[in-house]
């Protein structure tokens, strides 16, 4: 994902940017802190049972109440180029 963003010219995200949020500590992958731009990869491997599911979702819903926007992509978004094309939107 990083190298997808480099690649394009993006901004460069802070990976595992620290957020408080209700007394829960969040880790987005990767963030853009200053426009509130939370974003997620999804890999099969690591997000494929009911409690990561659920975790994510919760995650989610407290960055979203916090006014942060989440974006979550999986291998075929980022290698497709889609993932880059969704950030760049809304990084505009």
């Amino acid at each position: 994902m990083l190298q997808a963003l480099r690649s394009d010219g993006l901004p460069e995200p802070v990976q595992q940017y620290r957020i408080t949020i209700a007394g829960e500590s969040l880790r987005p992958d990767f963030a853009y802190p200053a426009r509130l731009l939370a974003i997620e990869y999804d890999g099969y491997e690591i997000h494929n049972t009911p409690s990561q599911f659920e975790r994510d979702r919760h995650k989610d819903a407290l960055l979203q109440l916090a006014g942060w926007t989440v974006l979550r992509f999986g291998r075929i978004a980022v290698q497709s180029g889609e993932m880059v094309r969704l950030v760049r939107l809304a990084l505009a």
